[in-house]
């Protein structure tokens, strides 16, 4: 699992005698405004994974006696409730519409039916209460007053076994982390501005690069650092404790995007570090950084070098507002025992 937060859930389901079976496609069956011959590749692989993953599921209601199945966003959930009586989605990561590209063919099937299987499975986990009006109007429409039988769980962890410094270095170290994209993180505005401040911080990549990323990396005069270890998605937290702040960027239109402030892995890595953050982009991410003082929200990358500045200032209280909001808000062991009750209500009704 490539998110921490599922492969945590998941494993606290085991411990509790749950199955899994892998279902790989999320919806998008191509690759929006890439080429024709890009998207009948991805295309075809997508369609061949959903085929392959619906007979795993079909063999599973075959030979399995299940009370209750999770099923992790849109296409697995509508698969799944063709196939058994009860099924909880975990809308983890869906889409609304996306100015910058068309919607993929897979996503606009998927979503056309998830009200109507809602409709049959009223269960739903969303991370908080705008996310879910906001799946409400996505995929209820004039149904966005249906009855749901909902539990609000947070892009939430376990804690950390890191020991964090609690004093930044001289020089202090800005960790990206994530999706290392010009069109999804900004992460060609941080490498622009390191090229005029790198003698105030040292910049450290770590996550996927893109291809144009790669590129940009390649030719800068001043080379952030590309993290080149290789670590399991719930071991992240190795290469954070090493930073000294985290840089936040959500680059794009999308309503699901704006709603971040519960849904962001990349944050609750960084609190459950107590490290502070540096926001940028259109989210709200500052009502809860300014509100809890867990970093400085900027409105552009020019004002990076001042909000490094403020937080090393009074990084002890910085450092400690973030272990603190980790506690009361998204420390997985706290959400876990609430949850199993609940998923324990949806397997007996």
């Amino acid at each position: 699992m490539g998110y921490p937060h599922l492969a945590q859930v998941a494993a606290a389901l085991f411990e509790h005698g749950a199955d899994y079976c892998l279902f790989r496609e999320r919806g998008y069956l191509d690759a929006g405004t890439a080429g024709w011959p890009s998207r009948l590749r991805r295309s075809t692989r997508s369609l061949a994974r959903v085929a392959v993953d619906s007979m795993r599921l079909m063999r599973a209601r075959i030979t399995g006696n299940y009370d209750l199945v999770i099923a992790c966003d849109n296409m697995a959930f509508v698969v799944a409730s063709m196939l058994f009586p009860r099924v909880v989605l975990w809308s983890f990561d869906f889409m609304t519409a996306d100015p910058e590209r068309p919607s993929a063919a897979g996503q606009r099937m998927s979503s056309s039916r998830v009200g109507s299987m809602l409709r049959r499975n009223r269960r739903l986990i969303i991370q908080d209460r705008d996310r879910l009006e906001l799946f409400r109007k996505t995929f209820l429409g004039t149904s966005a007053a249906m009855e749901l039988d909902v539990f609000l769980l947070p892009v939430s962890l376990l804690r950390s076994p890191a020991r964090s410094r609690r004093t930044p270095q001289a020089r202090p170290t800005l960790l990206q982390l994530g999706g290392i994209s010009r069109t999804r993180s900004h992460s060609d505005l941080l490498l622009d501005d390191y090229q005029r401040n790198s003698i105030d911080y040292e910049l450290v990549f770590h996550g996927y690069v893109d291809a144009e990323m790669s590129r940009r990396i390649d030719a800068a005069g001043s080379r952030p650092r590309v993290s080149a270890r290789v670590v399991a998605p719930t071991e992240v937290f190795q290469v954070v404790e090493t930073c000294d702040m985290g840089f936040l960027a959500y680059n794009s239109e999308r309503p699901d995007f704006h709603y971040i402030a519960n849904a962001s892995g990349q944050l609750v890595e960084f609190l459950r570090c107590g490290k502070p953050v540096i926001a940028f982009g259109r989210s709200n991410l500052r009502q809860l950084i300014e509100s809890e003082r867990i970093g400085v929200h900027i409105d552009g990358v020019s004002e990076l070098r001042d909000a490094i500045r403020t937080i090393a200032a009074d990084y002890e209280a910085f450092s400690r507002n973030c272990l603190r909001l980790f506690a009361e808000r998204y420390d997985l062991g706290k959400r876990i025992p609430p949850l199993l009750d609940w998923l324990a209500t949806q397997g007996r009704d």
